[in-house]
């Protein structure tokens, strides 16, 4: 018969191994950041919303007027600073905006980002439209990657 003199100790037993499992199962775990970046913009052919298939390219770049280094492209060409990117990502575009995430490799032709690009202080987003895949045109201006992006450092 249990006569509840060894209550206070089996308690205390008990109390340090719910302690123990509990610290040691609930160990902080931080995810991380998925590496991308969210991108939006607006396609207008002679100040009307385009709307249909449609191919992109893009670059990261050092900077606008006269890019020296290419930090990353949608398809992994390190081409030089500012140049066309090799291939295409193909998006949708409907009444004239499109989304992308950039560094999202579900995407046929886009490369993933590394958190190494974002130890980079200033950063411009080039981006290429091409409404057949064949002919490009540069949409101006660059954009400069800001606050965001920068969190996954």
């Amino acid at each position: 018969m249990f006569d509840g003199r060894h209550s206070i100790p089996f308690k205390l037993f008990f109390l340090t191994i719910f302690l123990v499992f509990g610290v040691t199962v609930n160990q902080e775990v931080f995810a991380q950041a998925p590496l991308m970046v969210n991108y939006q913009g607006k396609i207008e052919m002679t100040g009307v919303e385009y709307n249909g298939p449609s191919y992109f390219k893009f670059s990261l770049i050092d900077n606008t007027s006269s890019p020296s280094t290419n930090y990353w492209t949608n398809d992994g060409s390190i081409v030089t600073a500012g140049v066309v990117p090799t291939s295409a990502v193909s998006l949708p575009v409907t009444s004239g905006l499109f989304t992308v995430k950039l560094g999202d490799t579900s995407l046929s032709n886009m490369a993933s980002l590394a958190s190494s690009v974002f130890a980079n202080s200033t950063m411009y987003l080039r981006v290429w439209f091409s409404a057949d895949g064949t002919v490009f045109e540069l949409l101006v201006p660059d954009r400069q990657l800001v606050s965001v992006p920068y969190a996954m450092r």
